[in-house]
């Protein structure tokens, strides 16, 4: 219990002040309504606690210990009771909102471990899986070319097995030319010699026989030289890092991560981004959608604000990157985008529902038609790339540029790289074309919420402008 406070409802202008421990007469006490209040009041000087009662027949004010120590019989000052039940009111009532908020608590802890465990286990599965689809490609490009070789010892063979069955339906003709013969009367086998003699020759060079065979043998294993190589560079691959969050060096509080419903996180790391901003305050990368409420798990929840929101993306998006487009390349080397990338992203800007640049069918579209259509996979410049005889990965022959390709600045391919992910780097000298300026290719690290892109089936129908090369 805290300190008591008496504070006086004056009817009268002039009634007497009160000094604790005393009062000018009982009915004072009774006639005036004093009010009682637990945050400041006066305190016995004795016991150090609170006064709450007054001796009956007397003007002398009781603590608890008082009470017990006089043994005379008291009565609560006015309002006393009404202001104790009011508190136990109170806190019974804070003490509710704190097992709330505790449950709250607890409901964090165990949906974060549970999402945390959920997301994290899905990031290393998704860098393991493109590590697993780099190394699907040699175990296919392996199982090709031994699929090929088996073809052609599948053709030797079969030559083999049919000069084998010529030989076979000689051999039964001269088993059936000597059964005829032994059939014969005397005269007419020996007018057969001549005969039987060229069975007998041919028959000398068949047990003779023999075949040239080209057969197949095959070994396959891991460089001994390359094998602590390869286990280095498969272990520099990829990063993985796990540590406690910080946020500028400090450790968040329950009360901030709790209240993260009113800020959304960038990819950097920064966490208090307001809900109406579309890009970071940190580090300028727009908003990715998964941190807009539905947009993907229930478009048609999405609030009309989200689809403003959205829509302002969009729209400030393709602005920074018109502004960026015609630069000149600050580092001096120009960037290769896959056109068929470029025209989905071009379709994501302009919510390109009337196939102004691609098939809708080659589009990620929104159920909900006031969100229309979303950003494209990461960019995939494979598709622009084969391998040459020593299994390097080169630029593929015949592409032509604003077709197969585009040309960028650093500038826009920064903003591509870091918004939207992907690879590999094709650097060029100059923005000439792929092939008199290509200088090098560089594999992209991977980022954990990259997604290998679904590669087309079929070649889209692309409609193509070079002066508008943009939007």
């Amino acid at each position: 219990m805290d300190i008591i406070k008496f504070e006086q409802e004056k009817e009268q202008e002039n009634i007497p002040d009160l000094k604790p421990g005393q009062f000018s007469n009982e009915e004072e006490i009774k006639e005036n309504n004093f009010k009682f209040d637990f945050d400041n009041g006066k305190k016995c000087e004795k016991h150090n606690l609170p006064y709450h009662s007054y001796a009956i027949g007397t003007d002398i004010l009781l603590c608890d210990k008082c009470i017990s120590e006089s043994k005379l019989k008291y009565y609560p000052l006015p309002g006393v009771l009404n202001e104790i039940k009011r508190k136990i009111n109170e806190n019974s009532a804070n003490i509710c909102l704190i097992k709330n908020e505790i449950e709250r608590i607890e409901n964090f802890f165990k949906e974060y471990l549970e999402e945390f465990i959920k997301t994290n286990n899905n990031k290393i599965d998704e860098v393991f899986h493109y590590l697993y689809s780099i190394l699907d490609y040699f175990h296919n490009d392996a199982k090709q070319v031994l699929n090929q070789s088996i073809s052609q010892q599948k053709m030797q063979i079969s030559n083999y097995l049919n000069e084998l069955k010529s030989l076979n339906e000689k051999l039964s003709n001269y088993e059936n030319d000597l059964c005829e013969i032994s059939q014969m009367s005397e005269k007419e086998i020996l007018s057969s010699i001549e005969k039987i003699k060229d069975i007998q020759i041919n028959l000398q060079n068949f047990i003779n026989y023999d075949l040239e065979l080209d057969l197949l043998s095959m070994n396959i294993g891991i460089n001994s030289e390359e094998k602590d190589n390869l286990f280095k560079s498969i272990q520099k691959s990829y990063n993985l890092q796990i540590e406690f969050l910080s946020i500028e060096n400090q450790h968040p509080s329950i009360n901030k991560i709790l209240s993260k419903g009113n800020y959304w996180q960038c990819i950097c790391g920064f966490l208090y981004n307001n809900l109406n901003e579309i890009k970071c305050s940190s580090c300028g990368l727009f908003r990715r959608l998964e941190t807009i409420p539905f947009i993907l798990s229930n478009p048609e929840k999405i609030s009309k604000d989200n689809i403003q929101l959205y829509n302002k993306r969009k729209k400030e998006e393709a602005i920074e990157l018109q502004n960026k487009f015609n630069k000149n390349s600050e580092s001096g080397n120009y960037f290769v985008v896959d056109y068929n990338w470029f025209l989905l992203w071009k379709s994501y800007i302009t919510n390109d529902i009337k196939e102004e640049f691609l098939p809708n069918k080659y589009k990620k579209i929104s159920k909900n038609k006031l969100i229309g259509i979303l950003p494209p996979q990461p960019i995939d410049n494979l598709v622009l790339l084969e391998k040459d005889n020593k299994k390097n990965m080169v630029v593929k022959k015949g592409l032509k540029k604003n077709k197969d390709y585009i040309i960028v600045n650093d500038a826009i391919w920064n903003f591509f790289s870091l918004n939207f992910n992907g690879g590999p780097e094709i650097i060029l000298k100059n923005n000439d074309n792929i092939y008199n300026s290509f200088l090098a290719i560089k594999g992209k690290n991977f980022q954990s919420y990259t997604k290998i892109k679904e590669k087309f089936t079929e070649e889209p129908e692309k409609k193509n402008s070079e002066d508008n090369i943009l939007l």
